[in-house]
């Protein structure tokens, strides 16, 4: 659960807290350190309070922290309070809550294919992934894993992409469609990369997805289409590459569901 601790200080907070800031701040980045305190700063124009956002189970985390304060104990804090925040949207988000979306596609190939082929439905089985493809297994079923340890866990049973990424390369001159770059499942209307490992997908009334990683992607796309791989790549604000295109790799646990676009 998330807590905001909101402060509301003196007029002359800015220049009194110089003697204090240091203290503060140690007690600021301890508790970041034990995973309590995610953020925290000062309110901007003007500066007539502060917000810090802790998580535990309990207000007691933010409270302790308050008592604590020497911003509080020192007289620059006048008031105090500690709200629940439900948090349901972004990478942080306490008790995440997804728009609807929908399957645009399902695909399946029994041999080690790039691409796979569409179907009108595919069948998950809890444990093993999807049905007649050759990604379904208990153990690794991708061949470079394969030949690592052929008894690892295998947590790459479906694979999923969101249909906007074929929108976004059509926009660059490619031809993209479901099932072309690998994956079992086609999704629209669903924000895929901002969901965190552990996150479920329901999809339909009975057949549930855990997400267990990020497949980045390889050169083997070029084979696919000259240029693509460069296409799928994206640069942060600081030039660094990041996947535009990743495969969430989802470990099936619902029991013998059909599953159609």
């Amino acid at each position: 659960m998330h807590y905001l601790l909101i402060y509301d200080v003196v007029d002359d907070y800015v220049e009194r807290r110089a003697a204090y800031r240091d203290e503060h701040l140690r007690l600021a980045w301890a508790a970041h350190g034990r995973g309590e305190l995610l953020l925290g700063g000062a309110l901007e124009g003007p500066t007539d309070g502060a917000m810090l956002l802790f998580s535990g189970d309990s207000p007691a985390v933010a409270e302790d922290f308050a008592r604590a304060d020497p911003y509080v104990k020192n007289g620059l804090v006048t008031r105090w309070r500690v709200r629940p925040w439900t948090t349901v949207a972004g990478a942080w988000a306490a008790t995440p809550v997804l728009p609807k979306g929908e399957v645009a596609a399902v695909s399946a190939h029994p041999s080690h294919a790039f691409s796979k082929q569409n179907q009108t439905s595919i069948r998950l089985l809890a444990g093993l992934g999807v049905e007649g493809d050759a990604h379904c297994g208990e153990t690794v079923k991708h061949r470079s894993r394969v030949a690592q340890n052929p008894d690892q866990p295998n947590l790459r049973q479906v694979h999923l992409i969101h249909a906007e990424l074929f929108d976004e390369l059509a926009a660059k001159g490619f031809s993209v469609k479901p099932g072309d770059l690998g994956e079992n499942v086609t999704t629209r209307g669903i924000h895929l990369l901002a969901l965190p490992v552990g996150a479920t997908l329901t999809f339909g009334s009975d057949a549930v997805v855990e997400l267990t990683g990020l497949r980045n992607p390889c050169a083997q796309i070029d084979n696919f289409q000259k240029g693509l791989l460069a296409a799928v790549l994206d640069r942060d604000a600081d030039g660094n590459l990041t996947a535009l295109e990743q495969l969430l790799n989802g470990l099936e646990f619902a029991n013998g569901i059909a599953l159609g676009p």
